[in-house]
């Protein structure tokens, strides 16, 4: 086994065991960076303990609309489960903030907290999100109005973000505490160099 591959291993199984632990990870990189791997490794890892909601990559997602990131991410909660909400929540959900009349951020925010509370019930969670950084702004709002006020439900999050070389990652605002920040490096997905996986960094105050 090759020293990328090696360090790469040793890095994952940190992500993995830290999510395991009841923490949320932050990958990020350049662009080209192979962000999304690292995310299906979490996600694979956990898909038979505990749900997992992961919304389609946004450019990849064909939604529209000022929450289309956010629907994407709840696509896979049942008809049954929205139900359990009130009728102002669930039309915060799926109506969302699209003219001055309709809910605010922070309404869809307590909604989703409200559908949150009921989903985690009987089991733990992690919500998987790729490209936070092509995420509407709308569903950025929401997330880290939800992240702030989690508390104690068994929740955690994955999300990966590109990065330029002049900018700096702020998709730990959408991440609950405890947080692992990983900066994956590397000149292409399927050429890995030794320090493709750099060691974890401490969480920066929002």
């Amino acid at each position: 086994m090759t020293n990328s591959r090696l360090a790469m291993n040793r890095q994952m199984q940190m992500a993995r065991d830290w999510v395991l632990w009841a923490g949320s990870v932050l990958f990020y990189g350049s662009p080209g960076a192979p962000l999304a791997p690292a995310l299906d490794e979490v996600a694979a890892a956990f898909v038979t303990r505990t749900r997992v909601l992961r919304a389609p990559a946004p450019h990849h997602d064909r939604r529209t609309g000022p929450l289309r990131a956010l629907s994407g991410l709840l696509s896979t909660v049942t008809s049954a489960e929205m139900a359990t909400l009130s009728p102002a929540h669930r039309h915060a959900i799926v109506d969302g903030p699209t003219s001055a009349s309709d809910p605010s951020v922070v309404a869809v925010g307590q909604a989703v907290l409200d559908l949150l509370h009921t989903l985690t019930r009987r089991t733990t969670m992690l919500v998987v999100i790729d490209n936070v950084h092509e995420m509407d702004p709308d569903t950025v709002e929401v997330l880290a109005f939800v992240a702030a006020r989690l508390g104690t439900l068994p929740i955690q999050l994955a999300v990966g973000e590109e990065v330029t070389a002049t900018s700096t990652p702020w998709g730990h605002r959408l991440c609950p505490p405890p947080l692992l920040i990983v900066r994956i490096e590397t000149r292409c997905a399927s050429d890995m160099s030794p320090d493709a996986l750099a060691p974890p960094e401490p969480l920066a105050p929002p």
